[in-house]
């Protein structure tokens, strides 16, 4: 049996090229405050929550869920500075829900998106919210039709 280690080196650095990003991308301020810094730019209400569900939407755009999916949102929540008085575990299985049920109900669906767009704020955190559900479409290996035609409906969304 031939192990193929040039892909396994290079599917090595892209992860964590990936991490280097969301590092750089979600940094706490360093004056030690409840500020996160996303692109330079620093918020007090913090468009976490918005990612979340937005990855969440992502994650049963195919209605496939793969436990790389699960560990790419994990891991980018653990980057952030998440307020304590909502429980992330609370927080996501309201998010999940929110999340299936757009996926049934266009009128939810349209309401759904348009407050993550709204969460979001600036262009610059709406850019790194796409480059993240970019990843996680292809965080299980491959993009499906359905991940493709729900990046383009968001592209069109937040751009």
């Amino acid at each position: 049996m031939s192990t193929d280690y040039g892909a396994a080196f290079a599917e090595l650095r892209l992860a964590e090229d990936f991490r280097r990003l969301l590092r750089a991308a979600f940094r706490t301020s360093s004056s030690g405050s409840d500020l996160v810094r996303i692109s330079g730019f620093e918020f007090r209400h913090f468009p976490h929550e918005a990612i979340v569900d937005l990855l969440n939407y992502c994650m049963y755009a195919d209605n496939l869920i793969f436990l790389a999916e699960d560990r790419l949102i994990t891991d980018t929540v653990a980057k952030f500075n998440w307020d304590p008085k909502v429980p992330f575990d609370q927080f996501d299985v309201r998010s999940i829900d929110n999340a299936r049920n757009a996926t049934e109900n266009q009128g939810y669906r349209d309401r759904f998106l348009a407050s993550i767009r709204d969460r979001l704020g600036t262009d610059a955190v709406k850019g790194q919210a796409l480059d993240l559900c970019q990843e996680l479409f292809v965080a299980d290996g491959a993009r499906s039709d359905e991940e493709d035609a729900v990046l383009q409906n968001l592209r069109k969304l937040l751009e």
